[in-house]
């Protein structure tokens, strides 16, 4: 992530002030579109009053210092009737307080637009869910990119949470466009619902374990017929899946790929390696997608899932140059 000017306008440097409110604080002041630059190594509250502006949120640049943190014992929600062009996290730690109950955005309320909502080179976790809109919310586009994202509990990593809206009124909570790519994803136990159609999903170079709990949902489009497909299609390509999280501890893999809907949408997979202990359940596959076409287990291809480090144990792995989150690849 490239540094940011603290002498631009825009950018409002609260480096100095320590307190856990001063990232709330500065946005609370800040006009729309401006940067608050936060220090790394320190605690901020996430925000608590409804967001009605566009705000980055990025830590200043350093080597090998801890992540500026946001941290949330409940979510952060959006003004109704706000026009937003982005909300971004740079270079930070989200993460919650338990993953039963909070998230970063929780919106229930009606006429948001927002174009942009990312997390760039973000650890997220200890979440119920990251994202959950509800009421007639519309964000365009929901990015996450070279980030590391674990502990998601059963509101997976976004969900769009209001049933379709009837012919000629205004159309319900709904991501767009989908993009999780250069990311890691360990211990989710949803993947991405919906009751509305999206327009796009793309998941490129991510790297997957103990993804989805035993005999949960990955995709699950639910809206019923006319509202429960991906427009454009879905993209998976260059990711590695491991098995998916056995919460129980009785070693009894198996997801449900396509939960729900999604009869009418077109899958394009490409380079993708799943290990010998992954496996869907029966019904609920994703057409094409290859089953264990790596032979060994996840404990056999990583060096330390438990504890996030996702180099190759299995140097031999013929994906190990351009398959999974590339700060995990092999170097030729």
């Amino acid at each position: 992530v490239a540094d940011i000017d603290a002498s631009d306008p825009n950018v409002i440097d609260i480096r100095e002030n320590e307190s856990a409110s001063a990232v709330a604080d500065a946005v609370a002041a800040a006009p729309d579109g401006a940067t608050i630059l936060v220090k790394r190594g320190v605690t901020y509250d996430l925000p608590g009053d409804n967001l009605t502006k566009s705000i980055t949120i990025q830590a200043a640049y350093g080597f090998g210092e801890q992540k500026a943190k946001l941290y949330t014992t409940g979510n952060w929600n959006i003004e109704g009737n706000s026009n937003i062009d982005h909300i971004r996290f740079v270079d930070l730690e989200l993460r919650g307080e338990d993953f039963s109950g909070d998230y970063i955005f929780n919106p229930n309320t009606d006429n948001i637009y927002v174009r942009e909502v990312s997390f760039e080179n973000c650890q997220i976790g200890t979440l119920r869910g990251i994202m959950r809109i509800r009421g007639t919310v519309e964000i365009d586009n929901f990015i996450i990119n070279n980030s590391v994202v674990d502990s998601i509990g059963n509101y997976g990593i976004i969900t769009a949470d209001t049933n379709p809206a009837d012919a000629g009124e205004t159309p319900t909570a709904r991501f767009n466009n989908i993009t999780f790519s250069n990311s890691t994803f360990n211990k989710v136990d949803t993947g991405v619902q919906s009751r509305n159609n999206s327009q796009s999903l793309v998941i490129e170079s991510c790297t997957f374990a103990n993804f989805i709990n035993t005999g949960a949902r990955f995709l699950r489009y639910r809206g019923g017929d006319g509202n429960n497909n991906v427009a454009n299609g879905i993209q998976i390509r260059n990711s590695i899946f491991g098995h998916s999280w056995d919460q129980s501890g009785e070693g009894v893999y198996g997801i449900q790929g396509v939960g729900e809907g999604l009869e009418s949408t077109n899958f394009e997979l490409l380079n993708i390696y799943s290990t010998s202990n992954f496996s869907f359940n029966e019904g609920k596959e994703i057409p094409g997608f290859p089953v264990g076409n790596y032979s060994g287990t996840q404990d056999d291809l990583w060096k330390d899932v438990d504890n996030n480090d996702f180099n190759f144990k299995d140097t031999g792995f013929s994906g190990k140059y351009n398959s999974g989150d590339p700060r995990w690849r092999a170097q030729l």
